[in-house]
């Protein structure tokens, strides 16, 4: 995962972005770390506050796990894009008569836009910054 907006909820948008900071920086990660972040660009409420940070700490099951919660969170955000894409190609069709080329043209533009919000080479580098953020957690856990 590389950018924030593939998260649905903008809380999880906003700790993720504190969480690549972080890793980014080779500054372990916990709730601790995470909240002073936040709360040093003045984001502790837009990412739910302290009862928020720790409620997910304590349901995210392992970062043994990371590489492939990620995946899941892409595999939603590419749908939510589809799915936009498609109800506003809807919406065009039903408020004027296009021609079938018409039609062909804007679906193949409109799809090839989703995909290339978030390349696949993006996806990649965000599998290594999930993979980091995982280790990072690992360490602060052996510790």
């Amino acid at each position: 995962l590389h950018a924030p907006e593939v998260f649905y909820r903008p809380a999880h948008q906003t700790i993720w972005k504190h969480i690549q900071k972080l890793a980014l920086s080779r500054t372990a990660i916990d709730v601790v770390t995470l909240g002073d972040s936040l709360d040093a660009e003045d984001e502790y409420g837009a990412a739910g506050g302290a009862d928020y940070l720790i409620e997910l700490a304590g349901v995210v099951a392992s970062a043994v796990n990371a590489a492939h919660h990620a995946r899941i969170i892409y595999r939603h955000y590419l749908s939510r894009e589809i799915i936009a894409f498609a109800s506003a190609l809807a919406d065009e069709m039903y408020s004027r008569p296009a021609s079938v080329d018409d039609v062909e043209s804007s679906l193949l533009a409109g799809v090839d836009d989703v995909l290339k919000k978030f390349p696949r080479g993006e996806v990649v580098s965000g599998m290594a910054l999930a993979d980091a953020v995982a280790d990072s957690l690992n360490d602060a856990d052996t510790s």
